[in-house]
């Protein structure tokens, strides 16, 4: 398994958004299940690395048991 980090956004005007299409970045609609999984039919970036969203998950079954992911302001 590969660990990585992509930025992430919110919203608060509207909490269902998804990110631009062209932002790299993952917002909290885009996360289809408690274990992380990403909805399919997007890109994010880590890094410089453009990464397919079907392939990936946010955390390890992170909100599974009531957990957080890291927000940096």
């Amino acid at each position: 398994m590969d660990w990585v980090g992509a930025m992430g956004n919110f919203d608060k005007n509207d909490i269902l958004a998804f990110a631009p299409p062209d932002s790299g970045r993952i917002l909290p609609a885009q996360i289809k299940n408690e274990l992380g999984h990403l909805i399919e039919g997007f890109t994010f970036k880590t890094g410089t690395i453009t990464r397919k969203s079907e392939a990936f998950s946010v955390g390890y079954g992170t909100f599974e048991n009531g957990g957080a992911v890291g927000i940096h302001l």
